[in-house]
């Protein structure tokens, strides 16, 4: 069985985590079960370039949507 995440997007990345299991350890009726997936907001790399292409700043792991 494989389960398909939500597209992953310039804020957020997901990752399958477990799989939620209301049919206990034996199948005896009809069921569902779920595929969870955790959310990850992303980070970035910024990098501040001088107008003739020097590097000024490189600033690391920049989470999305923060200034």
């Amino acid at each position: 069985m494989t389960a398909t995440p939500k597209t992953d997007t310039a804020q957020y990345t997901y990752t399958f985590s477990n799989w939620n299991n209301a049919c206990g350890n034996r199948l005896t009726s009809n069921c569902t079960i779920t595929a969870n997936f955790t959310r990850t907001t992303n980070a970035y790399t910024v990098t501040w370039k001088n107008e003739d292409g020097t590097t000024l700043e490189t600033d690391t792991n920049v989470v999305y949507g923060t200034t």
